[in-house]
């Protein structure tokens, strides 16, 4: 018995040592092999397929966005009618909660998906500075519409038109509620268009708003990559309205549909270069990019990666030469800070003189800036910022910004027009927000912190249990020696006095 009590002590060492290292083995295998693991489980986590959380935000956001209108209140027209330089108050938030859905969802063969998107918008009273029924002064747009449409047009159209426009008692600014403005109204000159030998056939509408058609309606139709097949596509916008390119520029670069539509992207382990995020922006009929700037944390301690927009965006052709292909027609360039969207915001078949630039012409032309009195462009209120969840490619926090501006000049034989200076006249800048909410932070939490801080704890125990038995070991090791160094000591010490 004695002997195997003995023998079972002999053992404890090189059992310990053996399990010792296996354990340290384990926890150098884990370096490698588990964020294999973790981003095994979060391909399967955000691809879009059904029932995968990645597929559910997808197709109906539980995130809170919002969409908020800042107004730009005239504040002096009778003097910008004598030719003098406007002044403007701005006046907002009001704030509309935003709701996505999409419909229509057909998964395709080679890993796409088809789908269209709605978006609809109901007014939050509590987050607005007052009802959205309240008027303000701005330019009227369709009157300029009108004016631009006419300036190509014969001069007895446009003795028609000027005669219309004294039947309804136009003017070139106009007062209104600021959800007509937004969102549309019937306006009397287009009515009038539309019952006009000769015009009708040019008028067939006579609504007309800042984001007219826009809510509780689809922007077309997107096809993207699954990401079950190749995970650093995911998201990534393949076709939209059944083509890879838009017909609304000049060149191929500036109609070229790239990256997402700003929702989702890869997660940044199927990336090799994180640094630019490109997305569609359907409201102003191109693609952009943000460029990769530090990071930011929610109020849940969740880490971002922000993304912003740049200059290099809306620079001039001279600056940027790429953006040749937006000046309309041909060559007709706009300065630094302004993007024509005439192409893609025709009424009847019009366009509609407008231009989009980056909150009070952030980033622009010092002299857009100088024009508008009023005007205090700021990068904290005013650059666009995109907020990814790096792990997943999850979008959690954004601010998209952009301010709709009205070309305004002089045009013959329309005597409104007759003293005003060229310029763009800001109407109104939008900041489409996405705030993440407790509820959807913690799903994120349990479904992917957790299980990366169930491995990382494992990890370090097996580096801290293994170290420990071998120490141990060792240990037991060195206190056995030693016995049995003491032990020989003895003996010897016995045999030399036995002789």
């Amino acid at each position: 018995m004695a002997t195997c009590r003995e023998g079972c002590k002999k053992c404890t060492a090189p059992f310990l040592l053996i399990v010792g290292v296996i354990l340290v083995v384990l926890g150098i295998a884990g370096i490698y092999e588990f964020p294999v693991l973790i981003n095994q489980q979060v391909t399967q986590n955000v691809m879009l397929k059904e029932g995968t959380m990645g597929y559910k935000q997808w197709k109906e956001p539980t995130v809170p966005i919002y969409m908020k209108f800042y107004v730009f209140n005239l504040t002096n027209p009778e003097e910008v009618l004598a030719g003098g330089k406007p002044y403007v108050e701005e006046i907002g938030p009001y704030t509309y909660r935003e709701h996505r859905e999409k419909v229509n969802i057909t998964f395709n063969g080679n890993g796409t998906v088809s789908y269209r998107q709605i978006r609809t918008f109901h007014f939050v009273r509590e987050k607005s500075v007052g009802d959205d029924s309240e008027n303000f002064t701005t330019a009227n747009i369709p009157l300029l519409t009108v004016a631009e449409a006419m300036r190509n047009q014969s001069y007895f159209i446009q003795l028609a038109v000027e005669a219309g426009l004294k039947l309804t008692d136009e003017k070139l600014f106009i007062s209104r509620p600021v959800r007509q403005i937004v969102w549309g109204y019937h306006d009397p000159l287009m009515h009038l268009m539309t019952l006009m030998p000769g015009l009708s056939d040019w008028f067939y509408t006579d609504w007309i708003g800042v984001m007219m058609n826009k809510n509780a309606t689809d922007d077309g139709l997107y096809t993207v990559y699954t990401g079950e097949n190749d995970i650093s596509k995911l998201g990534v916008i393949d076709k939209y309205n059944g083509s890879k390119y838009l017909n609304f520029w000049t060149t191929k670069y500036a109609n070229m549909v790239n990256g997402s539509d700003g929702t989702i992207a890869p997660p940044s382990f199927a990336v090799e270069n994180d640094t630019l995020s490109y997305t569609f922006q359907s409201d102003i009929c191109r693609s952009v990019y943000g460029v990769k700037r530090g990071s930011t944390k929610t109020p849940q301690g969740i880490s971002l990666h922000r993304y912003i927009g740049t200059a290099s965006e809306l620079a001039n052709y001279s600056i940027n030469p790429d953006n040749i292909g937006f000046c309309l027609p041909n060559k007709d360039c706009l300065g630094t800070g302004l993007l024509w969207l005439k192409s893609c915001t025709n009424v009847d078949y019009f366009p509609v003189p407008v231009v989009a630039s980056f909150p009070h012409f952030y980033q622009g032309d010092p002299k857009f800036v100088e024009a508008i009195g009023g005007m205090h462009p700021n990068a904290s209120l005013h650059q666009t910022e995109v907020d990814v969840e790096p792990i997943t490619g999850l979008t959690m926090g954004a601010h998209k910004r952009v301010q709709i501006n009205v070309f305004m000049t002089k045009v013959k034989d329309i005597g409104l027009t007759e003293n005003v200076s060229t310029l763009f006249f800001p109407i109104v800048w939008l900041d489409e927000s996405v705030e993440l909410d407790d509820a959807t932070a913690d799903l994120f939490k349990n479904m992917v912190y957790m299980p990366i801080t169930a491995t990382t704890v494992v990890q370090y125990a097996c580096f801290g249990l293994g170290g420990a038995l071998i120490l141990i070991s060792i240990i037991i090791a060195a206190v056995r020696y030693k016995k049995w160094k003491e032990n020989q000591s003895k003996l010897e010490s016995e045999r030399l006095l036995n002789n």
